[in-house]
């Protein structure tokens, strides 16, 4: 029995355009009425397409599968198989990787409203910074450190974050980027110098609008470190985790500082 390109096309829930890209691919070779011009195509032939259709859907290239699987044998059939699924198993870890950070950023956003103007206990996880400074001075080194070829690739793992610390007396801050462990260690990062590996720490958790250098010692810190017979016992990052891009008023910038603690 002869079926017509459009009943095919319904039975493989496609459009008939597919069908004739597999045809002019070379996957399918319908019979043609000379006079009509329309396709037929046997059933043997719809077999073959859904079969082509499985394969495609599998993520398999349509030029893979002409070349392996139409004419090609067991082994090489074997291979694409092994190399798809290899491939597939690296997409899947990029999505979980991504799904985690974004989980991470929720988790952020939500310890940020928690800690609005006032302070909590926390953790600040392992992570490695890097200041804008050395970020500029890497990307126009002649020889890049290993990974940093990546940035750009992996942008959505990193967050700006500012290095706050005192000198003399007076709090200064230097701003870079943040990328935790788990990222880093993903993205080869954990190798290239610039990156300064920052271990875990119970922190003191604060969030604060349009923070100003005196980091640390503001009157809601100071307050509660002295209430709760504290001391400062690390460095100090911050996270930004949110901020407005406005041009008639003056931006709105949101950090999570995370204060490293020690009892007194």
């Amino acid at each position: 029995m002869m079926y017509k390109i459009g009943d095919i096309a319904k039975v493989m829930g496609v459009t008939t355009e597919a069908i004739r890209h597999y045809e002019r691919m070379g996957l399918i070779r319908p019979e043609k009425d000379p006079q009509t011009k329309y396709r037929y195509f046997t059933e043997e032939q719809l077999s073959q397409l859904l079969y082509i259709q499985r394969l495609s859907q599998m993520g398999i290239s349509l030029q893979l599968i002409r070349e392996q699987f139409l004419n090609g044998s067991l082994h090489s059939y074997e291979q694409v198989i092994a190399d798809t699924l290899q491939a597939t198993q690296e997409r899947l870890r990029i999505l979980q990787m991504k799904a985690s950070n974004l989980m991470n950023c929720l988790d952020i956003l939500q310890t940020a409203e928690q800690s609005r103007g006032k302070c909590m206990y926390g953790m600040r996880p392992d992570m490695y910074f890097i200041s804008t400074k050395h970020c500029i001075q890497s990307s126009f080194a002649q020889e890049q450190p290993k990974g940093f070829r990546n940035f750009s690739n992996h942008a959505d793992l990193f967050f700006q974050s500012t290095h706050y610390y005192e000198e003399n007396g007076v709090w200064r801050n230097e701003k870079g980027f943040g990328i935790y462990k788990d990222c880093a260690e993903y993205a080869q990062y954990c190798e290239n110098p610039y990156f300064h590996l920052r271990g875990a720490t119970h922190a003191i958790l604060c969030t604060f609008d349009n923070l100003q250098t005196d980091a640390g010692i503001s009157d809601t810190v100071r307050s509660f470190f002295k209430e709760h017979k504290l001391k400062r016992s690390g460095e100090v990052y911050s996270r930004q985790v949110y901020r407005t891009f406005s041009k008639e008023q003056e931006p709105l910038v949101m950090e999570l500082l995370a204060i490293p603690y020690a009892r007194i």
